[in-house]
């Protein structure tokens, strides 16, 4: 609850200051890890979430072996890369979704925008991840919007 509280606090303030709309400002990584390798792989995954970041692609990119950029990623950051760039991605949507900054409103148009390989394969990480599917989670913002708690 606080969480969500904080983000909608976020967005009233990114709203009242009439900020230009640049969609992934500060929707990449909300922390900072003591590990420069790990803080450039993140960052170079967010830079472009449509595409589909592969191994092959971060190994050429920072020069080390699979095994060993996904043993030190994991034991960083506590989750694998895929796993990471999956938690992106559903923070991304769920950026677009509160702000209602959604491509022409559709959630396939953002499943596309954020390079999941189909709706389907969208709706279920993004109820994974937050327990709601895009609509429902669309439907409680909306209804915090308008009924915010007294703090």
């Amino acid at each position: 609850m606080l969480k969500i509280r904080l983000e909608l606090l976020l967005i009233d303030m990114y709203r009242s200051n009439n900020f230009t709309t640049n969609i992934m400002p500060f929707l990449t990584f909300n922390e900072e890890y003591n590990d420069d390798l790990v803080n450039k792989i993140i960052s170079f995954m967010s830079s472009d979430l449509s595409s589909n970041v592969c191994l092959n692609k971060l190994c050429s990119q920072f020069g080390y072996s699979k095994t060993y950029i996904c043993n030190h990623f994991k034991k960083v950051t506590n989750k694998t890369i895929f796993n990471f760039l999956i938690e992106l991605k559903i923070n991304t949507a769920k950026y677009f979704i509160r702000t209602s900054a959604l491509p022409n409103g559709s959630y396939s148009q953002l499943s596309d925008l954020l390079g999941f390989s189909s709706s389907s394969h969208f709706f279920h990480q993004f109820k994974k991840q937050t327990g709601l599917t895009p609509s429902e989670y669309s439907k409680s913002v909306k209804q915090y919007d308008s009924h915010p708690p007294i703090i």
